[in-house]
């Protein structure tokens, strides 16, 4: 047997302390009873989740690294995870112990319960409205010989026409005027309580030769129109057009008032499936004082 040499016998307690620590390194390491909880989608560590028994008497969180500790769960405990974001999961903790791989959690997909809110979208009696209402049918406006959309109005005997011109016409509904009262095109607004009040919003703009119905809605109707609507809602729907169906419409008008043309033509073309309506109109208002004036220096 060869006999050490001092080098070899200076290094082995060296070696045996390396063994040493590596070995009581390993039994601290197989004694730890932590484990690690991740996204499964991402796999980033998940903070704050809730883990404990079927009694609910043990308990702990994991960590900001989504590490916990299990080591206060008996053997046998069926442990809970449990996170507003993720699906609940369970497992046992020799299950745990066994898989060195990180338990992973789904992310929870929250489902909110549909909220519908709808105004009145379609035909309704009159009389079952809770809301003093007036309508103008079709045939009323196409038997009436009024000049404008505007003057159309009148025929309900419930709304004042301020007219600063001849072909003017600014609607006002039990005082309320302009910018408190909304003007709606087939549900869509003409003007909102952030236009300059005053009798600006003349409702001479549409078109009354192309007019289905014109339906006035007297007092605040906020809950269907918006705050805009404060004093009213005046609601034109104008016509649809015809399927199958080919036709030419024309109009004219002349007052002699105020010297007042009207000129209206429209195109209504369809097919089964498809049917097209173009309209156009040409109006034009002189001075009523001017006539006025010419009128007298003619007597």
């Amino acid at each position: 047997m060869k006999p050490l040499s001092y080098q070899n016998m200076y290094l082995m307690p060296l070696y045996r302390n390396i063994l040493f620590a590596s070995l009581l390194l390993k039994s601290i390491t197989g004694l730890s009873q932590e484990i690690k909880i991740i996204n499964q989608k991402t796999g980033s560590p998940v903070e704050n989740v809730a883990l404990f028994n079927k009694s609910k008497t043990i308990s702990t969180l994991s960590n900001d690294d989504g590490k916990a500790d299990i080591d206060c769960f008996s053997e046998n405990d069926s442990i809970y995870f449990q996170h507003p974001s993720f699906e609940p999961m369970s497992a046992t903790k020799n299950e745990l112990l066994k898989n060195p791989q990180a338990v992973q959690l789904s992310e929870r997909s929250i489902l909110m319960d549909e909220f519908v809110i709808s105004a009145f979208k379609k035909k309704e009696k009159k009389e079952e409205l809770p809301f003093m209402i007036d309508v103008l049918e079709s045939e009323l406006i196409g038997q009436s010989f009024y000049q404008t959309s505007a003057d159309i109005l009148k025929e309900t005997g419930n709304v004042y026409i301020q007219k600063s011109q001849g072909g003017g016409g600014s609607p006002i509904l039990r005082g309320f005027e302009a910018n408190k009262i909304l003007l709606v095109v087939d549900g869509v607004r003409m003007n909102n309580a952030i236009y300059r009040s005053g009798h600006l919003q003349n409702s001479i703009t549409i078109d009354n030769s192309i007019l289905e119905r014109v339906e006035v809605l007297f007092g605040p109707s906020s809950i269907m129109y918006g705050s805009d609507a404060l004093g009213g809602v005046i609601h034109y729907y104008t016509r649809s057009p015809e399927f199958s169906s080919f036709g030419i419409n024309t109009y004219a008008q002349y007052s002699s008032a105020n010297k007042g043309k009207v000129i209206h033509a429209n195109l209504n073309a369809g097919k089964k499936k498809i049917a097209n309506l173009f309209s156009i109109t040409y109006n034009d208002f002189e001075d009523i004082q001017d006539c006025l004036r010419n009128l007298f220096e003619e007597l």
